[in-house]
């Protein structure tokens, strides 16, 4: 029953493998570099799930294995994981130094395996083999930490272009790559298994099919499903420093001010869609002073200054009587929100009460 299992699960994830790429491949909407970057990393991952269940399979199937004996394929699951990031939060280029680190893994790889294959009569010994083992579990990690960490610097330029970011959200991606992680920590576990002589995995070989076949399906679905965020408002980056700004003090100043009256008298925020951009050009000034003046004046981000703006204003309708029969999504949409989940963890953020108890204390 154990293999007949084992033998359904990597059909299945071979087989959602294999639409989802397909389906990334065609997908006319998106980051289309992005999407063949996360298809190729699909279908690379769902080779060696084909060959599993191929061996196994009487002698017709078994020859349609697909032979990488000069490859070894674990090396690029990492370096894709973290090009897709690049590309999906429109990163610049990496430097030529980033790209030779990432093709480091698969040429070692490709020449470990020809020589096992090719050159040694009996191939390497079991030592070599778990310590490359080693390497390349190393090696995905830190991708995969070097992606969350580009993750991290994408959320804090969100934050100083935007004022809604629930297009812009990564948090699933980041647990997803979280998720990974602990298969490959099963992985490793297992590996080691057999390195000393234990044979009896048909238990972890079925946590693993389990693990892969959600994986590959949560990955996949997220690739497809994934907002289109406008990049074409992202005009100040994480790295950028305002050292080199030819913003004066006295300048800066006039900028608050006049900021001020506008959201006072305009109440730009209200637009749910605002951006620093749009909001520079009311102002008349470039998106870079805006920012930097609502950085280093304020305090505070381009989100949480226009989001402060909306609560404030929020609170000032759940406190009037007029609004006492206004639904509380009504109020949301109202100051500038596209949903209650976002309205309610903003306002308890600024005023650690949701919206329902502000409300029960003010009338």
């Amino acid at each position: 029953m154990t293999d007949e299992l084992f033998k359904i699960l990597l059909l299945f994830s071979i087989a959602q493998g294999i639409a989802f790429s397909a389906l990334l491949i065609f997908k006319k909407k998106g980051n289309t570099k992005a999407n063949i970057l996360l298809a190729l990393f699909i279908l690379l991952t769902i080779i060696p799930l084909w060959n599993d269940y191929a061996v196994n399979m009487p002698v017709e199937v078994g020859s349609l294995r697909l032979d990488f004996s000069w490859l070894y394929l674990p090396a690029f699951y990492g370096p894709l994981l973290y090009l897709y990031t690049l590309s999906y939060t429109r990163a610049p280029k990496p430097s030529n130094f980033v790209f030779v680190i990432l093709l480091l893994a698969p040429v070692i790889g490709a020449f470990i395996k020809i020589t096992h294959v090719y050159v040694l009569p009996n191939g390497l010994p079991k030592s070599i083999w778990l310590a490359w083992y080693f390497i390349i579990y190393a090696q995905i990690g830190g991708c995969i930490y070097a992606a969350c960490h580009r993750i991290t610097e994408f959320e804090h330029e969100v934050k100083q272009n935007l004022s809604n970011i629930d297009k812009a959200k990564t948090d699933w991606l980041k647990l997803l790559f979280l998720f990974y992680i602990a298969i490959l920590l099963v992985a490793l576990a297992q590996t080691i298994a057999k390195s000393i002589g234990v044979n009896n995995l048909d238990f972890y070989k079925t946590v693993m099919s389990v693990a892969e076949a959600v994986f590959i399906f949560s990955i996949g679905l997220w690739g497809l499903n994934k907002s289109d965020i406008h990049f074409s408002d992202f005009v100040v980056r994480t790295k950028e420093k305002y050292s080199k700004s030819a913003l004066t003090d006295v300048k800066a100043n006039m900028v608050v001010d006049r900021l001020n009256v506008l959201m006072k008298n305009e109440e730009p925020y209200l637009d749910s869609d605002i951006s620093l951009i749009a909001l520079a050009e009311k102002l008349q000034v470039t998106p870079h002073h805006l920012s930097q003046v609502i950085n280093e004046k304020l305090q505070q981000n381009f989100y949480d200054f226009i989001n402060s703006a909306r609560i404030e204003r929020a609170k000032e309708m759940l406190s009037t009587p007029d609004f006492k029969k206004l639904p509380i999504i009504d109020i949301a949409y109202q100051v500038g929100f596209n949903n209650k989940t976002s309205f309610n963890n903003s306002f308890k953020k600024y005023t650690h009460l949701t919206p329902s108890q502000f409300r029960a204390t003010s009338l």
